[in-house]
C-alpha cells in the first residue's frame, strides 16, 4: 500500500470498537521496518489506545495487543501478542497476496477486547517472468520466427540487429502468453543476426533473454561466374607446344565448379572439374596462339570466353662474324652478329674450361660487342659467344682464342705537399715546403710549383723539401704542385694552404678594475682573438706576470692577486694571436686600497627614560658614527624590532610603543657602522606602567561551548572571568541567559528571531565569579534534543554595574551548539552546516568509531522495496543518512561553517528519498518547493502533494519503528534525516529556503 494511498484514506479509516474494550482507528501504513523502506512482504500497523471499557467506566488496567491477520476477510489463521505497543509490523508475507488485519487489546486479567476495523494490503509482485525455450523457425533469406515460454503470462516482444547493440525492436505485443512467436521480417540476406526476447508481467516485471543468433539465407544465385587465364605465367614467348595453364575464377553469390578450353574458340574440349592450373598442348608451328576458357558456377551458370595469347618459336638464332679486336696487355672487344635480335654474353678463360663470363646483357640486338677487362698481359685466352632470342632458343658458338699484349706504363704518380709542416698560419711570405710523390709502376723524376695553378715555375728535380716565397698580402694563401714520372706520366696538381698573417692584434680599453687592498682586475679588448697575460710590479721591470691564457679571445680580464695595501702598481698587457704576432701595450698604473674596516663600533651609556603603561624611550652612545636599533620582547627570546634608524651618529635614541601595561620588557641595541661592523648591547630590562582602569566589568568575549562534556541534553559552557574594575578585581555574580532567539543587546529593537537579553531565560545557578583572569565554567541542563539554542553571559560588580554583553554563541556565521546525540544502534541524522571536512572517517571516526559507517538509500523506483543502502564516504548539507553506534548517547560534535546561500537544492529520485535541514535553524516544511527539472514546473509543498507529485509526510526513525509528520505541522529540524516520497518517475529537486 503506498504512502499516497494511505494519506487519502486516513480519515475515512478512523472508526471505534466496542466490547470489553475499545480500540479506535486501527491503520495500515506503507512505511519503513526496522531502518529500511518497507518492502514486498511486510506492513506496519498503527491505531489509537483505548481508554475506556464498553460500559465507559475509564480503563486503567491496559495490558497489551495482539494482532490477527490471515488471507481472507474475517478469519485470521494468525496471531502474534505484540504486548503493550501502538504499532507493530508485521513480516515476512508471501509477496502478491492480499492480507487482512485486525488487533484486539487485553487488561491485566486477560479480558480481550472485541476485533478493531479490518484494514487490508496486497503485497507486492517482484518477480519477473523466467523465459526458456528460445528458438528460430522458417527462417529465409528476409525474415524468421522466434519462439519462447514463459512461466507467467506476460507480453511479446524482440530487439535484433547485426551486432550485440541491436537497434531495432519489434513492436511489443501486449498479449499475456505463456507461448510466445513474433515474426522478424525485412532482413538483409544471408546476414548473422543477434536477437533477445523480452516478456512483462501484469505487476511490470521485465524479462529479458540473453543474447541468440540465426543467418539469414543467400539470394537466388543468377550471376555468371567472372575468371581469367594465363600462359606460361603471363610470358610472352614459348619455346614448345607444351605449356602450363593458369586459371582463376570467382562467383559473388556461388561457387566455380568446371572449366572448359579450346585453341580456336569453336572446338572445345568436355566439362571439368575446375582447377587452378592445368597442361595444355598448343597447335604446332611457330606463330602466334590463343588458348580460350569458360566456366560454370554450382547454378549451372555460364561465362562467357576468357582467353590468353602466347608466341611459339622454337628456333635458335645463327652466329655469324665472330672476332676479337682492340687487344692491349689487359682488354679485348669481343664482337659478332646474330640472324635474330637476342642477348649477348662471352664466356672466357685461359682454359677451354673458360671460368669466367661477361654479365648478361639482356638487351635483344643483332650486333653484338663485348669488352673483357681485367685480364693478365702477354697471355691467351679461350672464348666463345652465346645469344639467346627474345622466346629464349639459345645459340653457343665453337671455340675461339686471342693472346694480350704485353704491358706499357700509363699511370700517373700521386703525392702531397704540406706548407711549414701543416701549419695553419705563416708570420712571413718565406716558407718551407714539404714534397711526398708515389709511382706504381716506375719512379717519380720531375716536379713543378706554382702561387696560383695557373703560372708554374720550370720543371725541377723531384726533392722531399724546398724553400718557397708566398705571394705578399695577409690572407689565405695556396701552393699548387705536379710530379712527372720516368714514363713522363704527369699527375694532377696537389696543394697545401695557409693563412698568411703578418700583422699584430690592435689593444684598446686598457683599465683597472674591482681594485681593493690586495687585488685588482686587469681588462681590455683586442681586434682579433688572441691570447691572454699582463705583467705588473711596483716598477716599470714589473718582475711578476699571470700565467699565460691560450685561449683566443677578444675581451680579456685577467685578476691580480697578493697585492700590497695602498700601493701603486705598473702593469701592462700582451696579447698573441693564432698566427703567433705579439702586443705589449705600453704602461700603465693603479694604486690598491687601504686594510678594511673590520671593527665593531662600542655601545656604552644605555639609559631608559619615559616609561609610560604601553611605550619607553632608548638611549645610549658609540664610539663612531653607526646606526639605531633596539630588540625587545617579553622575555629574552625579544622577538620584535624597533624601526631601523639608517642615520649614522654616536649618539642613539629610540622610542617604543604598542607595549602592554604592567609588563617586565626586556631588550638589546644594535649599532652598525659603515664598514658594515655589528655591535649588540647585553640585555637590559624596564617595567611599563599600570593602566587605569574603568569602573565597571569588562565584557566577557570568550564564551564557547566544552564539546568534550556536552550530551544530548546539556551543554558544558566556558569563558575567562573579567575584573570589578575592567579586566581587574573580582566581579560579584554573572547574569547567564539562553533563548532559542538569537540573543541582542538591550536597548537594540530586536526584529524577527531576536530577543533582548534582559527577556532571554534567566539560568540560575552559576558559580561565583573568580579573580579576573580565572577560567569558569559551568554546566547547561534539561535541553531539547536536537534544538538550537543561543547562549550569552554578563558580569556584576559589588556597585550594581553590569558589563556590556558577551559573544553570543550561534551568531549567524557558527553552526549551532552541538547538543544532538547519536543512540546505540542506527540513528537517522543530517547535517545542518557544512562540515569542516566532507571525509566521513576524518568527520565521524572520533564519534563513533572506525570503520564509520554511514548509510543513503538509493532508489530505482517507486516501489517500496526499489532501491538499496548505500555506504557513503562523503557527506553534504540537505541530506539524510543512517549512522551506526556502538555505544549510547554519542555527541554529534561535528564542526563547520553555517550555509548563508538564500536556498538550497536537494536532488529527489522517484520513491523514497533521505533529507535533511542544512541551515542552523529549523524550517517549516510546508514552506519548501518542489520542482520538475524536465519542464521547469515549480510547486510549493502543499501544492506538489495536491498534485501526487510527493507524499503528504515525512518520518523519521525513533530506534524501532518511525515517527511520522503531516506536511502542515512537520518541521526539518537540526540534525535529525527523514525519509520523504517522490511519488513520480523522473528527475524532480526540492528547494529548501533559507528560515
Amino acid at each position: 500500500m503506498h504512502l499516497r494511498k494511505y494519506c487519502k484514506n486516513l480519515k475515512q479509516q478512523r472508526t471505534k470498537l466496542f466490547h470489553t474494550l475499545i480500540i479506535s482507528s486501527l491503520i495500515l501504513i506503507a512505511l519503513l521496518t526496522g531502518a529500511y523502506p518497507v518492502i514486498a512482504g511486510s506492513a506496519t500497523l498503527t491505531w489509537d489506545p483505548p481508554t475506556t471499557n464498553v460500559d465507559q467506566t475509564p480503563l486503567t488496567d491496559l495490558a497489551g495487543y495482539k494482532v490477527y491477520y490471515g488471507t481472507t476477510s474475517g478469519t485470521y489463521s494468525s496471531t502474534i501478542d505484540i504486548g503493550n505497543v501502538i504499532n507493530y509490523t508485521v513480516s515476512s508475507l508471501a509477496e502478491n497476496t492480499t492480507y487482512y488485519f485486525a488487533v484486539t487489546a487485553y487488561d491485566t486479567l486477560a479480558n480481550e477486547s472485541s476485533y478493531s476495523n479490518e484494514v487490508s494490503k496486497t503485497t507486492s509482485d517482484t518477480a519477473a517472468p523466467v523465459i526458456s525455450g528460445v528458438s528460430t523457425s522458417n527462417i529465409t533469406n528476409s525474415g524468421a520466427t522466434i519462439t519462447w515460454t514463459t512461466d507467467e503470462a506476460s507480453t511479446s516482444q524482440i530487439e535484433y540487429g547485426t551486432t550485440t547493440s541491436y537497434g531495432s525492436s519489434t513492436t511489443i505485443d501486449n498479449t499475456m502468453v505463456t507461448s510466445h512467436s513474433v515474426t522478424v521480417s525485412g532482413l538483409l540476406s544471408w546476414t548473422t543476426y543477434h536477437f533477445r526476447v523480452k516478456s512483462q508481467d501484469a505487476s511490470s516485471n521485465l524479462a529479458t533473454s540473453g543474447d541468440y543468433t540465426f543467418i539469414t539465407l543467400a539470394p537466388p544465385d543468377s550471376n555468371p561466374p567472372t575468371g581469367t587465364i594465363t600462359i606460361n605465367n603471363n610470358a610472352a614467348y614459348a619455346t614448345t607446344t607444351s605449356v602450363t595453364l593458369t586459371f582463376t575464377c570467382s562467383d559473388t553469390e556461388g561457387s566455380c565448379t568446371e572449366m572448359r578450353l579450346s585453341n580456336n574458340g569453336t572446338t572445345w574440349n568436355a566439362w571439368e572439374t575446375y582447377a587452378a592450373t592445368k597442361s595444355w598442348t598448343l597447335t604446332s608451328g611457330d606463330g602466334a596462339k590463343t588458348v580460350y576458357v569458360k566456366y560454370k558456377d554450382n547454378a549451372s551458370n555460364i561465362s562467357s570466353n576468357y582467353t590468353d595469347n602466347i608466341t611459339l618459336d622454337t628456333t635458335t638464332p645463327t652466329l655469324s662474324g665472330i672476332g676479337a679486336g682492340s687487344i692491349s696487355s689487359s682488354t679485348v672487344v669481343i664482337s659478332w652478329t646474330t640472324n635474330e635480335a637476342s642477348t649477348t654474353q662471352v664466356e672466357y678463360g685461359t682454359t677451354i674450361s673458360y671460368g669466367s663470363s661477361t654479365t648478361l646483357d639482356t638487351n635483344l640486338v643483332t650486333s653484338h660487342s663485348v669488352s673483357i677487362t681485367g685480364l693478365s698481359f702477354s697471355t691467351a685466352y679461350h672464348y666463345r659467344v652465346k645469344s639467346r632470342d627474345e622466346a629464349g632458343n639459345l645459340s653457343i658458338s665453337g671455340d675461339l682464342t686471342f693472346t694480350t699484349l704485353p704491358p706499357q706504363d700509363i699511370t700517373s704518380p700521386t703525392g702531397t705537399i704540406l706548407i711549414n709542416n701543416g701549419a695553419a698560419y705563416a708570420t712571413s711570405t718565406s716558407v718551407m715546403l714539404t714534397l711526398s710523390c708515389t709511382d706504381i709502376e716506375s719512379t717519380c723524376a720531375e716536379m713543378q710549383l706554382s702561387n696560383d695553378g695557373n703560372s708554374w715555375n720550370s720543371w725541377e728535380t723531384y726533392a722531399t723539401t724546398k724553400s718557397w716565397v708566398l705571394t705578399s698580402g695577409d690572407g689565405m694563401k695556396t701552393v699548387y704542385v705536379k710530379y712527372k714520372d720516368n714514363a713522363s706520366n704527369i699527375s694532377s696538381d696537389f696543394t697545401d694552404t695557409i693563412t698568411l698573417d703578418s700583422t699584430s692584434p690592435t689593444i684598446s680599453g686598457i683599465g683597472a678594475g674591482s681594485i681593493s687592498s690586495s687585488t685588482a682586475i686587469i681588462s681590455w679588448t683586442t681586434n682579433e682573438a688572441s691570447t691572454t697575460q699582463v705583467e705588473y710590479g711596483t716598477t716599470t721591470s714589473y718582475g711578476s706576470s699571470t700565467t699565460l691564457d691560450t685561449n683566443l679571445v677578444t675581451s680579456h680580464s685577467v685578476s691580480l692577486t697578493g697585492l700590497s695595501p695602498s700601493t701603486t702598481y705598473n702593469y701592462r698587457v700582451l696579447s698573441r694571436d693564432a698566427a703567433g704576432n705579439l702586443i705589449t701595450s705600453t704602461n700603465y698604473k693603479f694604486t690598491t686600497s687601504a686594510i678594511p674596516d673590520t671593527t665593531a663600533p662600542v655601545i656604552s651609556g644605555i639609559g631608559i627614560n619615559n616609561i609610560t603603561s604601553n611605550g619607553a624611550t632608548i638611549k645610549w652612545t658609540t664610539n663612531e658614527p653607526a646606526t639605531s636599533q633596539v630588540e625587545y620582547g617579553t622575555s629574552g627570546l625579544y622577538g620584535s624590532f624597533s624601526n631601523l634608524d639608517s642615520n649614522l651618529t654616536t649618539s642613539h635614541t629610540v622610542m617604543l610603543s604598542g607595549l602592554s601595561a604592567n609588563t617586565v620588557y626586556h631588550f638589546r641595541v644594535i649599532s652598525v657602522d659603515l664598514a658594515n661592523n655589528k655591535a649588540t648591547s647585553s640585555e637590559y630590562t624596564f617595567t611599563t606602567l599600570k593602566t587605569t582602569q574603568p569602573d565597571t566589568p569588562a565584557a566577557i568575549m570568550d564564551l564557547r561551548v566544552q564539546t568534550s562534556g556536552s550530551t544530548r541534553n546539556t551543554a558544558i559552557l566556558e569563558w575567562t572571568a573579567t575584573g570589578a574594575d575592567g579586566n581587574e578585581g573580582t566581579a560579584t555574580d554573572y547574569d547567564l541567559r539562553i533563548s532559542e532567539l538569537k540573543i541582542i543587546e538591550d536597548g537594540v529593537t530586536p526584529i524577527n528571531g531576536e530577543i533582548n537579553f534582559s527577556n532571554a531565560q534567566n539560568i540560575t545557578g552559576l558559580p561565583i565569579p573568580g579573580i579576573a583572569g580565572t577560567l569558569e565554567s559551568f554546566k547547561v541542563d534539561q535541553l531539547n534534543t536536537n534544538s538550537v539554542y543561543y547562549v550569552a553571559i554578563k558580569a556584576k560588580d559589588e556597585k550594581g554595574n553590569v558589563s556590556s554583553i558577551s559573544n553570543v554563541i550561534n551568531s549567524d556565521k557558527t553552526p549551532p551548539i552541538p547538543v544532538t546525540a547519536i543512540r546505540q544502534g542506527y540513528t537517522m541524522i543530517s547535517f545542518p552546516l557544512n562540515p569542516t571536512t566532507t571525509d566521513t572517517q576524518a568527520l565521524l571516526g572520533a564519534i563513533v568509531g572506525d570503520p564509520v559507517e554511514l548509510y543513503q538509500w538509493s532508489s530505482t523506483g517507486l516501489e517500496d522495496a526499489s532501491g538499496s543502502f548505500t555506504l557513503i564516504s562523503n557527506v553534504s548539507p540537505g541530506r539524510g543518512y543512517f549512522i551506526k553506534a556502538n555505544m549510547d548517547s554519542a555527541v554529534l560534535n561535528v564542526t563547520g561553517t553555517a550555509i548563508t546561500d538564500s536556498s538550497w537544492t536537494v536532488t529527489l529520485q522517484p520513491g523514497w528519498n533521505m533529507i535533511g535541514n542544512p541551515y542552523p535553524a529549523e524550517v517549516d516544511l510546508i514552506n519548501t518547493y518542489i520542482k520538475d527539472t524536465a519542464t521547469g514546473n515549480l510547486k510549493n509543498f502543499q501544492d506538489a502533494v495536491i498534485a501526487g507529485w510527493i507524499g503528504n509526510a515525512i518520518y523519521n526513525y525513533n530506534g524501532s519503528t518511525y515517527d511520522f509528520s503531516m506536511y502542515t505541522q512537520a518541521k526539518l529540524r537540526l540534525w535529525q534525516g527523514y525519509w520523504l516520497a517522490l511519488l513520480q518517475d523522473g528527475q524532480y529537486e526540492m528547494i529548501i529556503y533559507k528560515p
